[in-house]
């Protein structure tokens, strides 16, 4: 969203929050970079790790707390309701970009990178462009790591918690280092106080680069 609009950001209170995800995208690379599997007990720590963040965001945010204000029903059933729809919508969608995977012949975890990643982050990516335009660039930071820490912690932990998944160092290699950088970028980034226009047009071409040698790496070119 930088590239519409420079963020503004406030390393000191994220950066707590900065380190926990650099932790949790640490121990994933580890974990998936040493092994075929990602084991049951691997699993468990990445959701420790995670329920670790919610942790430091109910302290520092003082949430819980007599002086907090009361909540709307209202509120809290709309965003109940939303989480369902979206959560109904994932399913088909994933449905049908496995379909198209072998209908198209390509693989699975290709889909998975490209369109799925693109496809399940849309909630994402709406709701910190309505943020950032609402003058709120804040909610939106938030939500960028708040995202990141949940798609790795929690997602992985649950999943790796219900069943081993199966895991190729090879394939993953490159992906890990991506998620180190991009970590590793951001916390820079918010470490100066602004995400700028230009850090944002960077990023983006970043990314168009990491999709375009993901593709050339399955042999799809």
């Amino acid at each position: 969203m930088a590239f519409i609009k420079a963020i503004p950001t406030r390393y000191e209170e994220k950066k707590e929050n900065l380190q926990a995800m650099l932790l949790i995208s640490g121990l994933s690379a580890l974990f998936l970079w040493t092994g075929s599997t990602l084991e049951e007990w691997e699993a468990l720590i990445l959701l420790t790790a995670f329920l670790g963040f919610l942790f430091l965001q109910v302290r520092h945010n003082h949430l819980f707390s007599k002086n907090t204000k009361s909540v709307s029903i209202r509120e809290i059933g709309i965003t109940l309701l939303s989480m369902g729809g979206v959560m109904i919508a994932g399913k088909f969608f994933v449905d049908a970009a496995i379909e198209l995977a072998h209908q198209l012949q390509v693989p699975e975890y290709l889909i998975g990178i490209t369109l799925v990643a693109i496809g399940t982050s849309v909630p994402e990516l709406v709701s910190t462009l309505l943020a950032v335009l609402k003058g709120k660039p804040f909610l939106g930071t938030g939500i960028i790591i708040g995202s990141n820490a949940f798609n790795i912690g929690f997602i992985l932990g649950i999943g790796g918690i219900l069943a081993p998944i199966p895991l190729d160092p090879a394939l993953l290699g490159f992906q890990l280092m991506a998620i180190l950088g991009v970590t590793l970028a951001l916390e820079y980034l918010i470490h100066r106080g602004e995400i700028s226009k230009r850090a944002g047009f960077l990023m983006m071409a970043a990314y168009l680069a990491y999709m375009l040698i993901s593709i050339a790496q399955n042999g799809i070119y």
